[in-house]
């Protein structure tokens, strides 16, 4: 089993820890984003997810090469929480 533990491995993002949920588990990303925000843990998309499900898109010349299956993964089971540097642990 995976830790949910962060681990240092010698080069930590400043930005922000990515999550992508298994489809398998059960467990849906709306679920566990509501979780999250109800105890104040600020979550948001991963990037644009799929930039081309952004209806801003119909402004751009654009190519899609292939079938975006890890671009639509992102969309429906990816997102991040903001990474801090202060220790946060009693909050959460």
């Amino acid at each position: 089993m995976p830790s949910s533990d962060q681990q240092q491995i010698g080069s930590s993002s400043w930005f922000g820890f990515s999550f992508i949920i298994n489809s398998e588990s059960g467990r849906s990303r709306k679920e566990l984003v509501e979780r999250l925000m109800k105890y104040g843990v600020n979550v948001r998309p991963i990037v644009a997810e799929n930039f081309i499900n952004n209806e801003v898109i119909k402004y751009f010349n654009y190519d899609v090469a292939g079938d975006l299956v890890n671009a639509n993964l992102l969309d429906s089971n990816g997102f991040f929480v903001g990474n801090h540097h202060f220790n946060v642990v009693e909050k959460l």
